[in-house]
């Protein structure tokens, strides 16, 4: 079977899972009214310390099928005209007046920069990142994971050449992992990035 990186791993399943399936379908998220209102009274007080500006846009990157927008929006009437809602995401999203962007990681948005809020609250688990997790031997090794989900240790982190060939920057992943991420005992993990 074919090992790969779990950023990759992420990726490959973008292209199918992530972009065909509504994540109602399949699990559940915090996304509720409780939720929707501490959002709200987010944007409420940003706009207020704004001073109230002429064109507000509100983003959530990582929106799904934009459920949480369609709450938080239906809660901020005060914004009216002035308001834009832009969801991002790996696929097309509905929602009337919420406008759909389709990117992995969305490095440039229509219209910025802009003056309001960015959301993230569901992205975090659809970042691709790599994994590295420390051996029994103290050796600091790349995750690798198969098309079932079975996991395997890979090259060490130290192996500039080998995580070239799985396209990870080693140096970089080594700096990432000592300032945010540092692992000390084996079985230690940290998702890099």
């Amino acid at each position: 079977m074919a090992l790969t990186t779990w950023s990759q791993a992420w990726r490959d399943v973008a292209r199918t899972f992530w972009a065909e399936s509504q994540p109602g379908d399949h699990f559940s998220t915090s996304t509720g009214p409780e939720m929707a209102d501490r959002v709200a009274q987010v944007i409420r007080d940003t706009d207020d310390r704004l001073a109230h500006p002429d064109q507000f846009t509100i983003i959530d990157i990582g929106c799904g099928d934009g459920a949480l927008l369609d709450l938080v929006r239906a809660r901020c009437d005060h914004l009216g005209r002035r308001s834009r809602w832009i969801g991002v995401d790996v696929r097309p999203m509905g929602g009337e007046g919420i406008q759909s962007v389709i990117g992995e990681c969305p490095m440039d948005l229509p219209g910025t920069p802009t003056i309001g809020v960015v959301m993230a609250h569901e992205w975090l688990d659809e970042i691709p990142c790599d994994v590295v997790e420390r051996d029994t031997h103290g050796v600091d090794r790349v995750v690798l994971v198969d098309e079932h989900g079975e996991e395997s240790w890979g090259p060490a982190i130290t192996d500039d050449g080998a995580c070239r060939e799985l396209g990870i920057d080693a140096v970089v992943a080594r700096a990432w992992i000592e300032r945010w991420w540092p692992l000390h005992e084996p079985g230690d993990r940290a998702e890099v990035g």
